[in-house]
């Protein structure tokens, strides 16, 4: 079990600058990625279509005698709560990781998220968040199909306009994976905003299970990567270039 991989799942290249900051934190541990990006946008689709697609890929990533999941999707994580009743695996979801990250760093207990349409619906981060004073959420779908395209330079009036959502908050959540490779961007227009990714917290959730249960690979020499795409004619090979990943495969995984 020790030598099991490690499973992350997201929509598209989200997921990867997670998977990035996993990979550099636990050297010894392989990994399996998985984008579904025959399902992307996550952040658009029903309640119902993305609890159905949850089941099948955390049923799918059960399968492959993984001895973690990694749900490294803000919309995922939000409509994933029913997974672990068909399943062995351990699931960890970032939306509380990074939320009560959030409430350790913010001075004036004001923290706006900016989420995928379906994350900000899911009232998820607005009930992890209920004990500050004000939490600002803000519907940012429209940033994710620029940002998976590599269109950076074409989010800046967006990010403008999703700042000023945000009012008076001195924190603010990236609540979607996509959204940190815009980080730059955004400190175009406010230098001393507290940017919270889930990166760190997800790295810290991970080391807590693995170190409580005794599942630290600890004989391992040659770390291996995998990654799926769902999607027959998937982008995922071309997208991974732009992250530290030294991809063992590239292959298409089917969903069902």
């Amino acid at each position: 079990m020790k030598n099991s991989y490690i499973a992350v799942f997201d929509s598209g290249v989200g997921g990867l600058h997670i998977l990035e900051t996993l990979v550099k934190d636990f050297a010894s541990e392989n990994f399996i990625y998985l984008a579904d990006e025959e399902f992307f946008p996550y952040g658009v689709k029903t309640k119902e279509e993305l609890e159905n697609r949850m089941t099948l890929i955390t049923k799918k990533l059960d399968s492959m005698n993984v001895k973690v999941i990694i749900i490294a999707c803000n919309t995922a994580s939000a409509n994933s709560h029913h997974c672990h009743k068909f399943i062995n695996t351990k699931i960890i979801e970032i939306i509380s990781a990074t939320a009560n990250y959030a409430k350790l760093v913010t001075n004036n207990n004001k923290v706006g998220v900016w989420a995928t349409d379906a994350t900000i619906k899911s009232n998820k981060y607005q009930e992890a968040l209920s004990d500050i004073e004000m939490c600002y959420p803000v519907k940012a779908s429209d940033l994710v199909v620029l940002i998976e395209k590599n269109l950076i330079n074409d989010t800046k009036s967006l990010v403008n306009t999703h700042l000023n959502e945000i009012k008076d908050a001195d924190t603010l959540i990236l609540g979607c994976t996509h959204f940190p490779l815009v980080s730059d961007v955004i400190r175009e227009f406010n230098k001393e905003l507290q940017l919270v990714c889930s990166n760190e917290p997800v790295s810290i959730a991970l080391k807590d299970y693995l170190d409580k249960h005794n599942l630290n690979n600890t004989t391992n020499d040659n770390q291996i990567i995998d990654l799926y795409t769902s999607k027959i004619d998937g982008e995922l090979k071309e997208k991974a270039k732009r992250f530290n990943i030294n991809a063992n495969k590239v292959e298409y995984l089917e969903i069902k």
